[in-house]
């Protein structure tokens, strides 16, 4: 999300609505994209938008790909990794494939 008023945010700020927006462009500014990654096996990887919620199945407009690359999915992995191993993230017990 660009807000606030540092140097980063501005320089992105400015990038995004160039430099003098419109109200209603700056408004768009509270909206933000988080992406969700799922490894699904050493081949390929799903990213997408969607939550495991109600409302992301019933209400939401959410999209997601499923990305056939080695490489990017070992990137994937190795990231989620290095977040298990900082005590960032927890393994969901039983899914853990080998590595």
């Amino acid at each position: 999300m660009v807000e606030g008023g540092g140097l980063e945010n501005r320089w992105a700020r400015e990038r995004l609505l160039g430099s003098n927006p419109s109200p209603s462009a700056t408004l768009h500014l509270r909206a933000c994209l988080h992406a969700k990654g799922i490894v699904i096996d050493d081949h390929r990887a799903l990213i997408t938008s969607a939550d495991f919620t109600e409302a992301a199945h019933k209400r939401n407009i959410e999209a997601g790909t499923v990305i056939t690359d080695a490489a990017i999915a070992r990137a994937l992995r190795a990231q989620f990794d290095t977040l298990v191993d900082r005590a960032v993230l927890k393994r969901v017990p039983g899914l853990h494939a080998p590595t």
